[in-house]
């Protein structure tokens, strides 16, 4: 209920994309479906991803994002820092080396 996806897609010579996404749960919960298929030959299979993004209390939001080999991420983001852990296929956990803090901030110098 509530859910009220935007669809867009992209074909170039090499495949296509097509992508569902939108809001739920009163713009809570951001849901994206994509698809790619890139046939290198014929019967190439589809690749399928999905991303759920959910608003948490302080501002945080958190994403999940597996494709169908269950393979994919776990983010935090809080601001400009984001924290990522990468999930292997079949959803293997992350070591402690694999997650990653990212910080984005940019600058502006008029001269």
């Amino acid at each position: 209920a509530g859910f009220a996806p935007k669809a867009a897609y992209s074909t170039g010579p090499k495949g296509l994309s097509p992508t569902l996404a939108g809001d739920v749960a009163g713009g809570d919960t951001n849901v994206e479906l994509k698809a790619e298929h890139f046939p290198k030959k014929a019967g190439a299979p589809t690749a399928l991803t999905a991303a759920v993004t959910q608003k948490l209390p302080e501002k945080i939001k958190a994403k999940l994002t597996l494709k169908d080999d269950l393979s994919g991420s776990v983010e935090l983001h809080k601001g400009a820092a984001c924290v990522e852990a990468p999930l292997g296929k079949g959803g293997k956990t992350p070591g402690v080396g694999d997650v990653v803090f990212k910080y984005k901030k940019s600058f502006e110098y008029d001269l």
